[in-house]
């Protein structure tokens, strides 16, 4: 049985590992979007 600091820690990490991963993908996503949009302008 863990105390509830260890399991406020633990779904602290969980939340901000989520959102480190969100934020990634979202700016991943916006550059391909931007390649794209090159792209299309070069044809």
């Amino acid at each position: 049985m863990e105390s509830d600091l260890q399991f406020l820690a633990r779904r602290r990490n969980l939340l901000l590992d989520h959102y480190e991963y969100s934020v990634c993908y979202s700016s991943f996503e916006i550059k391909l979007q931007l390649i794209f949009l090159k792209l299309t302008v070069v044809i």
